[in-house]
């Protein structure tokens, strides 16, 4: 059965175990914090062997339930709202709550009346769409449009429609885009993340984070992106490559220490995307799918229904950033004068588990 869930006194157990506590040590301090509580409720050590492992013949009664959810609450671990059961996929996170709201980068056009979306974007929504119908027939959808502005800052998105789906911090979001396509996928990650939106790194400061575009001069123009390396600063991590992203020859991609490459020309290449997502203080979560171009952001789409990971709800915190990077095969399709982008996802693989940051 895909994404079966688990008792969430399970996952706080493994938390507490993978934090360094034995199963000894959290069934004493779970029963000296009752006893301090008054609640006359207790647990055993076999108790949460079982529940550690999520053996299928763990009893639970109404006075285990009231010692365990009396520790968690004290220690903060879990809300008011604390489900009974964990799902771990991103997908069914997304879909906890009674609305999904997307937000696609768009590109006004004024004089036509109209706004440009990506047929990658909308393909990467349609699999995360898919996904989470499946998974919820009682949620709703809607969607949004984040009209591009260049330059842009915090000030001046903070009066847009979609910024307040944000800060109203009730529905799930799904920003789709990189921080050159979305400035809903620029705003979210800063916050995710822990810095400055719409405000490129101080010099020396690329390792900071451990992942970042870097785009050719001629496509990334003026735009001013927390999530971005220039050519200069790339030079630091291989200055062959970033001589040729100067030289408007190729656009690079930064992962945990390492750069790769993607060359302007040619039929063939590798892509890289990240899926990162954060749950909230009220408990729906932040989505976004990132990559270094519409193929790779639309490979970053595919792969979350695979993504096999809880994350933790606590009380009126926001969960860590669980991320991880996509590599996309990507090649181009028979030409065809009256077709305009013809790149293929040939293949789409997850690099390595999720990672966890705070």
């Amino acid at each position: 059965m895909p994404n079966q869930p688990i008792l969430y006194f399970s996952f706080l157990i493994r938390q507490a175990w993978e934090e360094g506590k034995s199963i000894s040590q959290l069934t004493t301090e779970i029963n000296e914090a009752n006893a301090k509580a008054r609640t006359h409720c207790r647990v055993n050590r076999r108790l949460l062997q079982k529940l550690y492992v999520s053996s299928p013949k763990v009893g639970l009664n109404l006075e285990t339930c009231v010692a365990l959810d009396s520790y968690f609450r004290q220690t903060g671990k879990i809300a008011q709202e604390v489900p009974l059961l964990a799902y771990p996929g991103v997908v069914d996170a997304l879909v906890r709550v009674m609305r999904v709201q997307f937000l696609y980068g768009a590109k006004p056009r004024p004089k036509e009346r109209r706004v440009d979306v990506s047929c990658w974007d909308l393909d990467a929504g349609a699999h995360i769409l898919t996904a989470a119908s499946r998974a919820s027939a009682k949620c709703e959808f809607d969607t949004a449009h984040v009209l591009w502005r260049s330059p842009a800052s915090l000030k001046t998105v903070q009066s847009e429609r979609w910024y307040h789906v944000l800060k109203d911090d009730q529905d799930s979001v799904v920003s789709i885009g990189s921080p050159l396509a979305s400035l809903s996928t620029e705003v979210m990650l800063a916050q995710m993340f822990g810095v400055d939106p719409f405000r490129p790194p101080a010099a020396g400061a690329a390792c900071k984070l451990p992942f970042r575009f870097c785009w050719a001069p001629e496509v990334a123009k003026d735009v001013r992106t927390a999530f971005a390396l220039a050519p200069a600063e790339l030079r630091v991590f291989d200055p062959e490559i970033a001589a040729r992203v100067r030289a408007n020859q190729s656009h690079a991609f930064y992962l945990e220490g390492k750069v790769h490459e993607v060359r302007r020309t040619g039929n063939s290449w590798l892509m890289h995307g990240i899926v990162a997502a954060q749950r909230r203080a009220a408990g729906n979560l932040w989505l976004v799918v990132s990559g270094l171009a519409g193929p790779a952001t639309c490979a970053a789409a595919k792969m979350v229904q695979d993504i096999q990971a809880i994350l933790p709800w606590q009380q009126h915190q926001v969960s860590q950033v669980l991320w991880v990077p996509v590599l996309a095969h990507v090649r181009e399709g028979d030409a065809n004068p009256a077709d305009g982008d013809i790149r293929e996802l040939c293949k789409v693989e997850l690099l390595g588990q999720p990672r966890l940051r705070m």
